[in-house]
């Protein structure tokens, strides 16, 4: 029943869907990281506000990358011969059509082209991750009222850190997203693993903002 009506508001208001979805996820990572970190007795009610405009504002970004590397990267088969449409593939009257990942783990193993996946992972860790935490930390920064040079010195001095992190997890995550979680599901899957993420980016956030503040 909840898949459904997820699939029915998804193909009519995907950005709208996805926006909302994240936007909670977020708030949920930060509001565990103010718990667990332990940074102040009381609750910083506009920094969870700062997650939730951040999280519900990137997602229709991660939709978009989603769905460029569904087709321009597809370990599956060949989609030169299908459309895009907001909840995946849509094929035309001639050509394959893609074939969705079979469910069981080996039968997926036997029939992925190991050389798209690496690529995949490839331009979305080298390229995408680097170009996502900038704007993460000037979005951030924006919010909490820092100036330019804090902001460039936030970025600065933390962007390799937080990639070093994030190259030690997400790898594996999205091997396992690209593999067996169907298009459409993939931002809110991502998000329920982020949320153990953005509880790690929080309390790195919030520490690296005390030290970039003048």
């Amino acid at each position: 029943m909840a898949s459904r009506i997820y699939t029915q508001m998804f193909e009519e208001h995907p950005f709208i869907m996805l926006a909302i979805i994240n936007g909670i996820l977020s708030v949920t990572g930060d509001s565990c990281a103010q718990i667990l970190g332990g940074v102040s007795m009381s609750w910083d009610g506009y920094r969870t506000l700062r997650y939730l405009i951040f999280g519900a504002g990137i997602a229709p970004l991660a939709a978009m990358w989603n769905l460029i590397r569904q087709f321009d990267f597809e370990p599956f088969g060949d989609t030169k011969h299908h459309r895009r449409t907001s909840s995946g593939v849509q094929s035309d009257a001639v050509g394959p059509t893609v074939q969705p990942p079979p469910p069981n783990p080996a039968a997926a193993l036997e029939g992925i082209n190991l050389y798209l996946l690496a690529k995949r992972l490839a331009v979305d860790q080298i390229f995408m991750a680097p170009i996502s935490f900038v704007i993460f930390f000037v979005a951030m920064g924006l919010m909490e009222g820092l100036g330019p040079a804090a902001i460039y010195y936030k970025t600065t001095n933390n962007l390799i850190p937080i990639l070093w992190s994030n190259w030690k997890v997400w790898p594996l995550i999205q091997t396992v997203t690209f593999l067996y979680i169907p298009l459409k599901y993939r931002v809110p899957s991502g998000g329920v693993c982020g949320v153990l993420w953005t509880i790690y980016l929080s309390i790195f956030n919030a520490a690296s903002s005390a030290k970039a503040a003048p």
